[in-house]
């Protein structure tokens, strides 16, 4: 199979498997989408998403000690994604969990435990001073599916939406549809605190706030015009309550 030696879309790949594994004797119905992400595992390609575009990268498998790469990644997702735990880790990285337990035993003396609303988590020890010296965050950020802020726990992150019940209007009195509000895949980040769902099709966002949303209104409408510029629309906001 004949590719562009740099970058290439999913699409370009994919049009060119069904007769690759035709020749390999292969059913290519179905499965050619799903071989191009398990081929990411084999370290000859990396797939970047900008939750617009996937886009592959050949790429030379990494050279260096097993034992240490294995360390080293769970390094970088808890550089990442900590405070964590072992079992978020085994998700993470597509491990069985004797193999994620393996690898935090040994990472054991560079771990120091943390308290996340009550929950057992793990922080490198490394992180600690600049975990307490942060300072707490401000303004507002419309979250995508996807953020590594929501991608290890969102039940957690979610806690509020489950005591507050769903919205039937919006500010124009329309009815709220159950569909609209479950299709709500992005969350709203306002001063550093997770406080509502966003989705957006085209130049159309809907956003629901679970508490104090009339308070953060104009502070919304602000952010969501900065979408203007890269979706090349102003954006209509439709504000659920």
């Amino acid at each position: 199979m004949c590719l562009p030696p740099d970058h290439y879309g999913t699409g370009d790949l994919v049009g060119a498997l069904p007769a690759t594994l035709g020749r390999m004797g292969h059913d290519p119905a179905g499965v050619s989408g799903i071989i191009v992400y398990a081929a990411s595992v084999t370290g000859k390609f990396r797939i970047r998403w900008d939750t617009r575009t996937t886009t592959v990268i050949a790429a030379e498998p990494a050279e260096g000690n097993a034992e240490e790469m294995r360390l080293e990644l769970a390094r970088r997702f808890l550089g990442w994604h900590g405070p964590a735990t072992v079992a978020q880790f085994a998700k993470w990285a597509g491990l069985c969990r004797s193999d994620a337990d393996e690898t935090w035993r040994r990472l054991t003396p560079e771990l120091i435990p943390v308290s996340v609303d009550g929950r057992a988590r793990h922080l490198l020890a490394r992180d600690e001073q600049a975990l307490l010296g942060a300072e707490p965050p401000s303004g507002i950020r419309f979250l995508p599916m996807g953020d590594p802020y929501l991608a290890i726990d969102r039940r957690l992150l979610d806690a509020q939406a489950a005591t507050v019940l769903p919205p039937t209007r919006d500010q124009h009195g329309l009815a709220v549809t159950r569909r609209l509000v479950n299709s709500l895949g992005g969350r709203i980040l306002v001063d550093g605190r997770i406080a509502g769902a966003w989705g957006r099709a085209q130049e159309r966002m809907a956003i629901y706030m679970w508490s104090g949303g009339e308070l953060e209104i104009d502070r919304l409408v602000v952010e969501a015009e900065t979408f203007d510029g890269p979706i090349g629309k102003p954006m209509r906001l439709r504000h659920l309550r």
